[in-house]
């Protein structure tokens, strides 16, 4: 009986790496499957929260080209008619486009009363920086 059992298993496991090496050579070609993205949500939104966002592979920079993006975003509903940060995104892309390749990082800030909203970009490539993805 034991050695039945063993069969089987060899059996079933034979057959599942079978399917797994077949299943893709009948893929969809147009579908790029290579690449990782996550995400992070601490907070529960209403009050205030944290979004950390991350995409890489074939497709990862912010122009859909080859690369990595990070962003994290940051909500906080108490600074509302304060000076301090009701809304912050940090985002890096590094890659490469038709101008060539790069990274380019993006801070904003947007306040909870009428000051102004700062936002930075700083991009680094192809000679100007034209290269870097998103300049």
């Amino acid at each position: 009986m034991k050695r039945i059992f063993t069969v089987m298993a060899v059996a079933a496991l034979m057959a599942a790496l079978l399917v797994f090496m077949a299943v893709p050579a009948f893929a969809d070609k147009d579908v790029n499957y290579q690449g990782h993205q996550t995400s992070d949500l601490s907070g529960d939104c209403t009050t205030g929260c944290t979004l950390d966002f991350t995409s890489s592979g074939k497709e990862g920079n912010v122009e859909s080209g080859p690369g990595h993006t990070k962003d994290t975003s940051f909500r906080d509903d108490s600074a509302i008619g304060t000076p301090d940060t009701f809304v912050s995104q940090d985002s890096t892309s590094s890659g490469h486009t038709e101008g060539g390749g790069g990274k380019r990082d993006t801070t904003l800030i947007v306040p909870g009363d009428d000051t102004p909203v700062t936002r930075e970009t700083n991009c680094v490539g192809s000679d100007d920086g034209s290269g870097a993805p998103g300049c």
